[in-house]
């Protein structure tokens, strides 16, 4: 798949001034900015330059007096609609700063996340960005808990030492599995075969099912339990991780040692060794074998069903409103016992800050309908030589993840939720590579792949707007015409060449490669590689959806 070409024609800042000059002829009903941008055609971006104009919906039959120009002055005029957030930015950026205020910085869900154009102006000329800006500063010190930047923490994180994290070559025995087909049917069998000790370390665990088979199994046993509690309402809970820890609690007793991760936005911890989330998907049973994830122990990423053996007529519909997500089950003694002690570490580390919490309030959202799935590709486990790697942050991710997208050298294929920049990705890609972030020198590989033609393939879930993706390809060199989307896309897994797969949880955001509390495998094995390639290639092909649905007039 070769790089599209830039086309030639209007810098922004030309662009800009043409907006300004006709500005008036974009005060119609439903628009909300106006700036230079990259056109969309037959539902793709493109790289051809346009005045961008924003509007909360398209529709049809608009009265003649609405109508928007198609070009000005030889530069066609693209209508994008976009999200009730990106509207909200550009028309009122006091509540969009407030709306923010509720959720933490570096884990913004994907519907509250926002691209930041430079020259992007309201109907009355005013650039938003700096609007936004004055909004947020000052609603930010007024965030409870939050530490005060450039204020020395009282609680840091030490990091692992680089040999607990080393590649382990040896025979091992992985079972690869996806959800949403597959997820439930392997992961229940794996909590049943618990003898002893079940070490879990989660940011969700809402799912009823899971549960009571944790109770069911683990009843005379010990559970080890590491939880997130985030202070704000994640999508699509059952119910929040203060009533499975009830649950647990009053089941197991005894056999439970529990702490509320020392997360800094977790009311329930006074410990802040994780800024933003402690994000981890890990299970160990009885040091000897264990689960990782991109998917939580919830009913979205693990649906109680099983179309595979056990099929049903409403499973079309369980699976177009349940998640993809990646899963591994490894057996292996040495790094089941690395994944144990990190979790009881990170236990260790947290029990001296607990404290009383609320648990926050859940909103009953409604869950997305995407396509039903064509394949419910089984699991497979694959026994043999194979060399694999922990990638945790905040300890190693980017010293291991970023050498493997450089040395890349025939595809490049990743599927993940949303690669969410910094604010001011645009003006920190002037900096040399060194000093750039972790997530920016990610996406500085990525882009150095495709400048390459090496054949480089993204998914993103289908809440990462047109808007977000047209903004990597003007700062991030990441070609928007290699980015599809997907409905209910968790995955965060990449397929490196024919021999190098990547399973995991750490989310392409600041945080998410850095400072969070996330693992991730690196499993160098060819045939465990084309197993997840062939689920990646199906879903390329037969279940994402365009930059935006085409459509005639606004």
């Amino acid at each position: 798949m070769p790089s599209t070409p830039a086309a030639s024609g209007p810098d922004d800042h030309q662009i800009d001034s043409v907006i300004l000059q006709h500005l008036g002829l974009f005060r119609k009903p439903g628009v909300v900015s106006v700036r230079p941008g990259l056109r969309i055609t037959g539902g793709k971006l493109t790289k051809s330059p346009a005045i961008v104009v924003s509007v909360r919906k398209k529709t049809s039959n608009i009265p003649p007096e609405e109508m928007l120009p198609r070009q000005l002055e030889g530069i066609p005029v693209d209508v994008r609609p976009v999200s009730p957030t990106e509207a909200l930015r550009a028309t009122d950026p006091e509540a969009f700063a407030q709306e923010l205020a509720d959720v933490p910085r570096g884990n913004v869900p994907i519907e509250l996340q926002t691209a930041n154009f430079p020259l992007e102006r309201n109907l009355d000329g005013k650039l938003i960005s700096p609007l936004v800006d004055a909004a947020v500063a000052r609603v930010r010190p007024r965030r409870p808990g939050e530490p005060i930047p450039g204020a020395a923490a009282a609680h840091a994180y030490q990091k692992l030492q680089p040999e607990l994290l080393k590649a382990v070559t040896d025979t091992f025995k992985v079972t690869c599995f996806a959800s949403p087909a597959a997820g439930w049917q392997t992961l229940g069998p794996f909590i049943g075969s618990v003898k002893k000790t079940l070490t879990v370390g989660m940011f969700e665990f809402t799912a009823p099912h899971i549960v009571a088979a944790v109770q069911n199994s683990m009843t005379g046993k010990t559970l080890n339990l590491v939880l997130d509690d985030p202070d704000y309402d994640t999508t699509h809970r059952e119910q929040t991780n203060d009533v499975t820890h009830q649950q647990l609690a009053g089941t197991l007793g005894d056999g439970m040692k529990f702490a509320w991760a020392a997360e800094g936005r977790d009311e329930h911890n006074k410990i802040h060794l994780f800024p933003a989330a402690y994000h981890i998907k890990v299970a160990v049973a009885d040091k000897e074998s264990f689960f990782l994830s991109s998917g939580n122990f919830n009913t979205s990423n693990q649906p109680d069903f099983d179309p595979i053996n056990a099929p049903k007529s409403t499973d079309a519909n369980t699976s177009s409103i349940s998640d993809r997500d990646w899963h591994v089950i490894v057996e292996h003694g040495g790094l089941s016992t690395t994944f144990e002690n990190i979790i009881l570490r990170d236990l260790d580390q947290a029990l001296p800050g607990q404290q009383e919490a609320s648990a926050p309030i859940l909103n009953d959202s409604v869950k997305r309908v995407g396509r039903p799935y064509k394949e419910f590709p089984a699991a497979r486990t694959f026994s043999g030589n194979m060399t694999i790697q922990p990638a945790l942050t905040p300890d190693n991710y980017g010293a291991v993840i970023l050498p493997l997208i450089q040395q890349a050298k025939k595809r490049f294929w990743m599927q993940t939720q949303y690669i969410k920049p910094s604010s001011r990705f645009e003006s920190d890609e002037t900096l040399p590579l060194a000093q750039r972030t972790i997530l920016g020198q990610l996406i500085n590989a990525v882009s150095g792949l495709i400048k390459r033609r090496v054949d480089v393939r993204i998914i993103v879930d289908a809440r990462v707007t047109a808007s977000m993706i047209e903004y990597l390809d003007k700062y991030g060199g990441i070609d928007g015409t290699r980015v599809l989307r997907q409905v209910n896309v968790h995955n965060k897994g990449m397929v490196i060449d024919d021999d190098t797969v990547v399973v995991g949880s750490q989310n392409w955001s600041t945080e998410g490669v850095d400072t969070n509390r996330d693992a991730s495998l690196v499993i160098r094995h060819a045939d465990v590689t084309a197993y997840w390639a062939g689920i990646f290639e199906s879903d390329w092909s037969t279940m994402t959806i365009p930059d935006e649905a085409p459509q005639s007039s606004r």
